[in-house]
């Protein structure tokens, strides 16, 4: 992964710091991770698009109430679920936090009807789970989609064959609380948690959309002139005519001229190249200077249009000392857990907005996201606020043991590409940590 998720994950500790070759650079290279058909079979995220050519809202909000049975229908068709007893339930929430007791290993329905926008004809159609706690399999109008594991982690699930626009769609997630998922692990930072924890959303995309979107921002030798580097694919092979541009604005709201870089299209993969801008403002914990990057797809008369807040920085370590920029940095920070007085791991986005401006008030200016990736809005309120994160995976501890299922490392160790942005500092797999820790640490350092 790029961005965030190329920051080691025990930054402060300085046996592993001193261990790194000498001036290596941790955050500004693509390397591969769009060019190789092996790593291209890997799961990704298509960016949520901003704007969507003749759609007036390509984005829609699931949450809201949904219904919760514990029943177990023989299938899942209308006529079997319509025997079941539904209640009520906030999504997202944990259903302990709302009264309702969640068994490990237990099978939960939570169902939902929505219509799909008579304008999302001819679109692809999507659904966005940001986190599903922790095991979940997908029906819409009763034929099974796909299935993930991994609560903390987002997931797409395209609908497309199975909804017709302008009709109503039957939706129905089958979650359990899996006992062998690594989460739990630790056996200290777990409780029962089953529920949809984060955000759902339902996407209209152009039938040629961009699945991958990968963006570097860096700085050149002197830290002076900023690097960015923008690699696309798309979700199938371009056809005639597709073009891609991409612009920019600082943190003031200026436009920003983009030299002029010719693209390399080889069938989905779209390369932009490197492009130096002069004098770029830095990002770093006391100047969290933030750029507006957008990228506009077109195609024919379709067209789709992705924004980014981005930073230009560049991080590195040099013996035992971390720099950004070319400065060493002394971290003070914390450890956070997703956490709230009424609804546990499901904090509502202005929790996720308030905390880090909290943290600067308390003068941190780094946090370990314990156990599990955060999400996306935490992210990015840590970047406007000037917080270096170390960005979790979904895993903790003793993956050796016999509790944890004997593929439990698959949502650790591949990693999660796609959605990818260049934020100032953090790593999502925590590689060091892992290796220190678990009995299967070898495994993670491959």
């Amino acid at each position: 992964m790029i961005d965030r998720r190329e920051f080691l994950g025990s930054v402060a500790a300085s046996a592993v710091l001193s261990a790194r070759s000498e001036g290596q650079i941790l955050n500004d290279g693509l390397g591969t991770a769009l060019h190789s058909d092996r790593r291209s079979r890997r799961p990704s995220l298509r960016p949520v698009p901003d704007r969507v050519g003749g759609v007036h809202q390509c984005v829609i909000d699931m949450s809201g109430i949904w219904q919760f049975s514990a029943g177990s229908p023989v299938t899942l068709k209308n006529r079997e679920l319509g025997k079941l007893n539904w209640t009520p339930v906030q999504m997202p929430n944990e259903l302990e936090m709302q009264g309702v007791p969640a068994k490990s290993d237990t099978e939960y329905l939570l169902r939902r009807t929505f219509d799909v926008p008579q304008d999302f004809r001819g679109k692809a159609i999507v659904l966005r789970f940001d986190g599903v706690y922790s095991y979940a399999r997908i029906w819409i109008n009763g034929h099974y989609v796909r299935e993930h594991h991994g609560g903390f982690t987002s997931w797409d699930c395209e609908i497309t064959p199975y909804v017709t626009a302008g009709e109503s769609v039957d939706l129905v997630v089958v979650l359990v609380d899996r006992s062998d998922d690594p989460s739990g692990a630790s056996q200290y930072a777990k409780h029962s948690i089953a529920g949809i924890l984060r955000d759902i959303r339902l996407l209209a995309l152009p039938a040629v959309h961009i699945e991958e979107l990968h963006v570097c921002a860096s700085l050149d030798d002197q830290y002076l002139a900023g690097l960015l580097e923008i690699r696309a694919r798309y979700n199938r092979t371009a056809p005639a005519g597709v073009s891609i541009l991409a612009s920019l604005r600082d943190p003031q709201g200026a436009d920003v001229p983009l030299p002029v870089a010719k693209p390399i299209q080889t069938g989905s993969l779209l390369n932009l190249g490197q492009v130096r801008i002069p004098q770029i403002q830095r990002w770093d914990s006391e100047h969290p200077n933030l750029y507006e990057l957008t990228i506009e797809l077109r195609t024919g008369s379709e067209h789709e249009t992705v924004t980014r807040r981005i930073g230009f920085r560049r991080v590195e370590c040099v013996g035992n000392r971390l720099l950004v920029n070319g400065d060493p940095v002394v971290l003070s920070g914390v450890c956070r857990h997703d956490i709230h007085p009424t609804r546990g791991r499901s904090p509502a986005a202005q929790d996720d907005e308030r905390d880090p401006a909290l943290l600067r008030k308390a003068h941190i200016n780094f946090v370990r996201t314990s156990h599990y990736p955060p999400t996306e809005t935490f992210l990015s309120a840590c970047d406007r606020a000037g917080i270096y994160v170390e960005d979790r995976d979904g895993g903790c501890r003793f993956l050796g043991h016999r509790r944890v299922r004997p593929d439990a490392e698959r949502p650790i160790r591949r990693p999660i590409r796609g959605d990818a942005r260049a934020r100032p500092l953090a790593s999502v797999r925590n590689p060091l940590v892992v290796g220190q820790r678990k009995p299967m640490g070898s495994e993670f350092r491959q």
